[in-house]
């Protein structure tokens, strides 16, 4: 093996280990942007995107999401971003991909059908009779070993389910 090609080839190891912020955060969009029972691959997306008018193709949607391409051209942001329901700044402003991280989790909790019947049977209810489920869905979570979640979508505030 030349020089040129195990360097080549230990850039390419690294590129694949440690994948680009691009790379994270598209790979986040195709976990937590489609249905459970009908997860969408490169091909899916690619098919869509260039049916909407951006040429893409499977391999190239798989070297970005590996991070063996970090650079997409202005068009293929436009065409994710399109595909995804995001702004393409969501790819390279840190403060705006914070704030669509609780976004996108919260659409992936709201994707659950359990989650989402418990959701429209609480409309409604008295603020009163909301924070009491608060408790007792903090009371399960911690039951169960899970995590405290934050009362509110304001990162400010620091009121756990737990400490009420």
């Amino acid at each position: 093996m030349t020089v040129v090609a195990s360097a080549v080839e230990a850039a390419s190891e690294h590129v694949s280990s440690s994948p680009t912020v691009f790379a994270r955060r598209l790979n986040r969009l195709f976990d937590k942007l489609q249905d459970e029972g009908n997860r969408r691959g490169n091909e899916d997306v690619a098919a869509a995107i260039t049916t909407a008018g951006t040429k893409i193709s499977s391999s190239y949607l798989w070297l970005l999401r590996t991070g063996r391409r970090d650079n997409p051209g202005h068009h293929h942001i436009q065409a994710l971003a399109a595909y995804f329901q995001v702004p393409p700044a969501y790819f390279f402003d840190n403060s705006l991909s914070d704030a669509m991280e609780r976004e996108l989790d919260l659409i992936a909790a709201m994707r659950q059908p359990a989650v989402r019947r418990l959701a429209k049977r609480a409309v409604g209810l008295s603020p009163g009779v909301l924070d009491a489920l608060l408790v007792m869905v903090g009371q399960a979570r911690q039951a169960q070993g899970l995590p405290a979640l934050s009362l509110s979508e304001d990162p400010d505030e620091q009121a756990t389910a737990n400490d009420l």
